[in-house]
């Protein structure tokens, strides 16, 4: 079963008979799942297009309304980057009547704090710093205030860690906020849902502290843990853990290739996809492996796992788009020495224009500059330059 299959199932059993909020929160809940995962625009939008919904299920007064509104506005909030400013305040401007009628929660007072934080630092950035100060205050307050009513949970704990990372990035403020904002996010995690441990431990890495590895992969160990069958922490572990150790990072991959097939649930849905990420994850760490081999030998060994890694993806690719694939096997020619090879199968891969990320345009750039092609390596470099990351995640 797909991700949209299941989705849509689920969309059509909530709707069948007379509206329960029960029901309608679990769909939410599998959707908020769904976006943590993915954390992309159109997850989000999904998610509050659907709170949208269920609220206008619902009569006036029913507290399912404010539910239902909550939903929206928290997942709103999460692509306030793509919103207009007359929809950045309109959303305030929700955000402030539902704390009227229904109290503070992380949730709300997150999304709040969040929301003027990112127009807060918007307008330092454009050099309007008089008109971020009452912005950068009101945060301030929110965070204060939801500290002494005891709703400090995972939204407004990663409200008050970008707060911190962005004063450390002016000058304001010194690393220790920031190391004190990840410690806890960290206490945050173990009362979190499993989507907000998903954002908790990407907040955590996205702190950019060198420090912050290890409480992340803490959050998601402790999470794997209690909850084995939770694929999307499992591939998310396996990931961050390439950064403390490269050998338990590919045992965690090929874990995930291999785990048992579920059958039901949102996980089900997505376990294709989780396993052709952890896929590329191994056949990425046997490609560096190739590139630190010391001798030939090293290197035709590491050669013969990315051929094994090739056929993994092959396999669970199979019927699908070729892309990986093709990908795979361009950086095996370029391991063999067969740059003109490689060179043209990269430009394929760049043509069709649903792969580039920053190992691919590296790669295509060194066997572009293999085979004289000077210009076109520049070119690709300095769109790999571009994407280069600040952070792991």
């Amino acid at each position: 079963m797909t991700s949209s299959t299941l989705l849509a199932l689920l969309d059509r059993r909530t709707r069948v008979g007379s509206p329960d909020p029960q029901r309608w929160q679990d769909f939410l809940d599998a959707l908020a799942q769904r976006a943590s995962c993915l954390d992309d625009v159109a997850t989000w939008t999904a998610l509050a297009d659907q709170a949208r919904i269920m609220k206008e299920s619902f009569g006036s007064g029913d507290p399912a309304r404010d539910l239902a509104e909550e939903y929206r506005l928290f997942a709103t909030a999460q692509r306030e980057a793509s919103l207009r400013s007359d929809e950045r305040e309109a959303l305030v401007d929700d955000v402030e009547a539902l704390m009227d009628r229904r109290g503070t929660s992380d949730r709300v007072v997150g999304a709040l704090a969040q929301l003027r934080l990112a127009e807060a630092i918007q307008l330092a950035e454009s050099r309007r710093a008089l008109e971020a100060a009452p912005l950068f205050a009101e945060v301030d307050e929110l965070l204060a205030d939801a500290a002494g009513r005891d709703v400090f949970g995972s939204e407004t704990s990663i409200a008050a860690l970008r707060l911190a990372q962005h004063r450390l990035s002016s000058g304001e403020g010194d690393a220790n906020a920031v190391d004190a904002a990840v410690e806890r996010l960290a206490d945050v995690a173990p009362r979190c849902s499993a989507a907000d441990r998903l954002r908790v431990a990407r907040a955590i890495l996205g702190s950019g502290r060198a420090a912050a590895i290890e409480p992340a992969i803490a959050v998601l160990a402790a999470h794997v843990a209690e909850q084995p069958q939770d694929l999307f922490h499992a591939q998310l572990l396996a990931f961050v853990e390439k950064y403390r150790d490269v050998r338990k990072s590919r045992d965690l991959a090929l874990a995930l290739i291999d785990a048992p097939r579920q059958s039901v649930g949102l996980v089900s849905a997505f376990q294709d996809d989780l396993a052709v990420r952890a896929a590329l994850q191994v056949f990425e760490i046997d490609l560096a492996a190739w590139a630190s081999a010391p001798d030939d030998a090293g290197r035709q060994a590491a050669i013969a796992e990315l051929e094994k890694g090739l056929a993994v993806v092959a396999r669970l690719t199979a019927g699908a788009d070729d892309t990986l694939r093709l990908a795979c096997e361009a950086k095996i020619e370029f391991a063999r020495g067969n740059a003109a090879s490689a060179s043209a199968k990269f430009e394929q891969v760049l043509r069709r224009g649903r792969l580039r990320d920053l190992d691919t345009l590296y790669f295509a750039a060194l066997s572009a500059r293999q085979v004289g092609e000077s210009g076109r390596a520049l070119q690709l470099l300095e769109e790999a330059d571009a994407l280069q990351p600040s952070n792991p995640v």
